[in-house]
């Protein structure tokens, strides 16, 4: 009799696995946007590719931005057991992680540290002067327009933002420093400021 019971009990348990295979979860697991790191981008070819050198021709003045951030340790709990017994599996089909932030991002803002020239003095906001390019949306748009595509994003697998920045006006001055801030939407900033950056003129 107790053999009878243990073979329904872990019968009727294959089932309830079997019948939640499949589906993939759709709710999201939140992360906070913690932290802005500048790479210096070489624009001076037809491709931005990042570079270690502090040196930029004064009409190629780009930088590569990444926004990452933090996941709690609840992520890691197991989903395979609840309280009222077996969750969902996903053994036929593999699940990406669904990720949105807490906070999502709502404004980006690049000061200058060092006149760009006689018109722009130091600690100008020049987020005007600069375009973004995304690596898989629109080549060149405002930093308004960024901020619009980013609010609503999901992101799948990986809780990080990252787009490329490009100055549309020459540099007059010798050097050139930015203060690049992000505004999350409980009013929270996160930033980072760039090297100083040595401006050539173009040959």
């Amino acid at each position: 009799m107790a053999k009878k019971v243990f073979v329904l009990i872990v019968a009727v348990s294959i089932l309830r696995i079997i019948s939640g295979c499949g589906d993939c979860p759709d709710d999201p697991v939140f992360f906070e946007f913690t932290d802005v790191s500048i790479s210096n981008l070489d624009n001076s070819g037809t491709w931005s590719q990042v570079t270690t050198s502090d040196t930029m021709f004064s009409e190629a003045v780009a930088f590569d931005i990444s926004i990452t951030g933090y996941i709690g340790p609840d992520r890691y709990k197991s989903t395979f057991l609840r309280s009222s017994g077996f969750s969902s599996c996903y053994a036929f089909s593999k699940c990406p992680e669904v990720l949105k932030p807490v906070h999502p991002i709502t404004a980006l803002s690049v000061y200058t540290l060092y006149p760009l020239d006689n018109d722009i003095p130091e600690n100008s906001d020049v987020s005007n002067l600069f375009v973004a390019s995304q690596y898989y949306g629109k080549l060149y748009q405002s930093l308004p327009s960024l901020i619009t595509d980013l609010k609503n994003k999901t992101y799948y697998d990986d809780f990080g933002e990252s787009f490329n920045i490009y100055l549309k006006s020459n540099i007059s001055n010798d050097k050139a420093r930015f203060i690049i801030s992000v505004r999350l939407d409980n009013d929270s900033i996160i930033s980072d400021t760039t090297n100083t950056i040595y401006i050539k003129p173009r040959k």
